[in-house]
């Protein structure tokens, strides 16, 4: 069986889509798929377990051309679209690629949404981006979703009499930071290293620097345990600005900014971009990790999953729609509290001076995990492959 990923990011782009794409073709590989990669030109000519066809210069109109080489060229069962409109520039060209397919021949044009989030198409196209966004659905062979949220939304559109609605799959992501474990002396090295004293608590961020991940909110809730007298100190974890979205270079600045309007130059630690390995380190060396998502909690959020992932107790903002962390409870897999630094503190707080509260977020943590598990998310994918009818059985 032989499935065609298109997708907007891919290594050494930095992004979590992108490090998806990479892992999923990786672990597919492993299954005895054949996996080739349709992406943006200068991106990696090879990735352990695919081929890559970097052949895109821009995800406009253009892009069609490309694609549809790469499409008679590999003749896959199934051409598997990685949607996410920021990864294509926010470019409506790429909601059109299962019209587009289906024109060609054969080949079913599934889609994974990582979110539901609509391209630009002009100005005050005000619910036609939405539409634009349920066009890819409609188009498709069928659709992956990473979250209950974005399931219940796809389930709740209505259909023609008489139009067959594409199958729905949800399959959770993967972390994209496998974990790598470190002895409790290496452990202490690294902070010793990066001068953490042997009296302070470590708490960690994780994540490109955006405006929905809240990192301003971390520093509001590091100021207030400094002023309460607690000695902690903040590990932003990679912390750098990806390339698919122009204002997370200017979000960037305003973070370096803000760290040094609240005097918090000794306490915040900045590690800059690493490689997986060595944020697998620094995930096991933090007391508890804050996650200040201004839109909430989600599946699909990977530094969320890799914090689970790595059995660390996590403090995190509450979803407005509990669906989004389904299956796993916020009263009993992290501490969910709002998006205000005080309240944010206060959960830190209290799981720092609770090593019961802390161990039970750790171990539910760790059991958690195997719900995340790749070679689980790549069989449910194969899963998903038969039952929109691509190819032999697998």
């Amino acid at each position: 069986m032989r499935v065609l990923f298109v997708a907007g990011e891919f290594p050494p782009d930095v992004g979590g889509l992108g490090d998806y794409t990479a892992l999923l073709a990786r672990h597919l590989a492993a299954a005895g798929i054949e996996v080739g990669v349709l992406t943006r030109a200068g991106a990696a000519a090879k990735v352990a377990g695919a081929g890559v066809f970097p052949l895109v210069q821009g995800w406009g109109s253009a892009a069609w051309w490309p694609v549809l080489g790469a499409v008679r060229q590999f003749r896959p069962d199934v051409v598997h679209i990685q949607y996410q409109a920021a990864a294509f520039g926010l470019a409506p060209a790429a909601m059109l690629l299962p019209v587009v397919l289906r024109r060609l021949g054969p080949f079913p044009a599934a889609v994974t949404f990582h979110d539901l989030r609509p391209p630009y198409l002009f100005p005050k196209a005000g619910p036609l981006r939405r539409l634009a966004v349920e066009l890819v659905y409609r188009t498709s062979a069928g659709a992956v979703v990473t979250n209950g949220v974005d399931l219940a939304c796809l389930q709740g559109l209505r259909f023609p009499p008489g139009v067959v609605r594409p199958p729905l799959a949800f399959i959770p992501i993967g972390s994209n930071i496998p974990v790598v474990w470190a002895s409790p002396e290496d452990l202490g090295r690294l902070r010793r290293d990066h001068g953490v004293g042997p009296d302070e608590r470590l708490v960690g961020y994780f994540g490109l620097l955006n405006w929905s991940k809240g990192a301003e909110l971390a520093l509001g809730a590091c100021r207030q345990l400094v002023d309460s007298g607690l000695r902690v100190r903040l590990v932003l974890i990679g912390g750098s600005a990806g390339r698919t979205d122009p204002t997370n270079s200017a979000y960037a600045g305003f973070i370096k900014r803000r760290i040094e309007e609240l005097g918090l130059g000794r306490e915040v630690l900045w590690t800059g971009l690493l490689p997986a390995e060595e944020v697998s380190r620094w995930l096991q060396a933090v007391d508890v990790m804050l996650l200040p998502y201004l839109d909430g909690a989600s599946l699909r959020r990977g530094s969320l999953v890799a914090a689970l992932v790595h059995g660390r107790p996590v403090v995190t903002t509450r979803p407005p729609d509990p669906r989004a962390i389904q299956p796993l409870s916020g009263s009993e897999h992290f501490l969910l509290t709002r998006p205000r630094p005080e309240a944010l503190a206060g959960a830190v707080r209290e799981v720092l001076s609770d090593p019961v509260l802390a161990n039970r977020l750790a171990e539910r943590a760790r059991q958690a995990a195997g719900f995340f598990d790749w070679g689980g998310i790549a069989r449910r994918h194969l899963d998903f492959y038969q039952v929109i009818g691509a190819g032999v059985a697998c």
